[in-house]
């Protein structure tokens, strides 16, 4: 399990964006339960596969 957890445990720009994302999730006025309403699931997918492609270019 802590192989799994370590490249994250490293990973400063995951960080910063984790705590961005909480800290601008205070300030959102819908609930968290509206939260999965207001992403752009088409756009997720996208920059996904890209990511996929990305890492398999460089694997």
């Amino acid at each position: 399990m802590t192989s799994l957890l370590k490249p994250f445990l490293h990973d400063r720009f995951l960080h910063l964006l984790v705590v961005l994302g909480l800290l601008l999730a205070c300030f959102i006025p819908f609930k968290l339960a509206g939260l999965p309403r207001a992403v752009d699931w088409p756009t997720m997918v996208t920059l996904y596969g890209l990511l996929m492609l990305i890492m398999a270019r460089f694997a």
